[in-house]
């Protein structure tokens, strides 16, 4: 989602949100920050159109929710929902954990964020193939091929047969 779509109040949110972190978002934020995700680049409390993710990465189409207690409730599910639907339709996929599971089974829950990274940073669709070497001197396939000016095709010899 380009910048320019974010106006200066979820800015000033997005940026309010990165200062008042709680403590399960700062631990987790320690791991994503340091690319141990499956090295995946993460960025912390990121304006998305109408919404601000906790943590997303924008290659992988990734996102990362970190959920309190209130997050079980009907109201906050169904908001939630809306939200997800809305990140869905941008292309990103959201993960979510309670604070409890970043606190309590922290390894689980990086294992499972760099498995979803890692699995959407290669998936077939999204990944360029692996670049050729540069030709040797500019020459191209013939400099490969052992081909040169005046060569015939196959023969490494110059001239003709």
């Amino acid at each position: 989602m380009p910048h320019a779509d974010i106006g200066p109040a979820q800015r000033r949110r997005a940026k309010q949100l990165r200062k008042e972190m709680t403590g399960p978002e700062k631990k987790l934020w320690h791991e994503l920050k340091a690319h141990r995700a499956g090295g995946a680049h993460f960025r912390r409390q990121v304006p998305l159109g109408p919404y601000i993710a906790d943590f997303a990465c924008h290659h992988a189409k990734l996102i990362v929710e970190v959920d309190g207690d209130q997050h079980g409730s009907g109201r906050q599910q169904a908001s939630d929902t809306r939200r997800d639907r809305w990140f869905a339709e941008q292309g990103y996929q959201t993960l979510r954990f309670s604070n409890w599971q970043v606190m309590n089974e922290f390894e689980s829950v990086v294992r499972t964020i760099a498995a979803a990274a890692q699995g959407l940073l290669f998936a077939p669709e999204i990944c360029m193939p692996p670049s050729q070497p540069s030709p040797t001197r500019g020459e191209g396939s013939r400099a490969l091929s052992g081909e040169g000016p005046g060569q015939a095709p196959g023969d490494g010899k110059g001239g003709t047969p």
